[in-house]
């Protein structure tokens, strides 16, 4: 059964959070590690590694939950905020508890380990930048760890 969102969890399941996708951002991509150099004699040395999977999202992020407030919104129980997005992102310390791995369940339902590179860039979606109201549309991108 497809959804319409992802999870995000930590690597000690202290944090699980759930993330709407925008489809039109969607990239589930395969890519060779190679290096290619041209040699002295002009020809190309060409070295080839495993291949690795990454996904782009642009995801819809509140920067407040909407349920904290008095108006309650269980459309959003158990989705993460701007703040809990962060959280994931700066985790660096393959040593720390938590990790920097983190479990992406897709939209299918497949789970996946993964971390996050690169950058997270966002968006706001209107003109409310701080509060239930701000939401913001952000782009990550997690890459399959070995």
């Amino acid at each position: 059964m497809a959804n319409e969102y992802i999870t995000l969890t930590n690597s000690d399941s202290s944090l699980v959070k759930k993330y709407r996708v925008t489809a039109d951002s969607y990239q589930d991509r395969e890519e060779v590690l190679e290096t290619r150099q041209i040699t002295i004699t002009g020809k190309t040395d060409m070295q080839t590694g495993p291949s690795k999977r990454f996904w782009s999202y642009d995801l819809l992020v509140w920067e407040t939950d909407p349920t904290d407030g008095d108006k309650g919104d269980a459309d959003t129980a158990g989705y993460g905020t701007l703040a809990h997005l962060q959280t994931f992102f700066r985790y660096r310390d393959p040593s720390a508890t938590p990790t920097n791995r983190l479990t992406l369940t897709d939209h299918e339902g497949g789970t996946h380990t993964v971390y996050m590179r690169g950058n997270m860039i966002k968006k706001p979606m209107g003109t409310a930048l701080v509060g239930t109201s701000a939401v913001f549309r952000v782009n990550v991108t997690l890459e399959e760890y070995d």
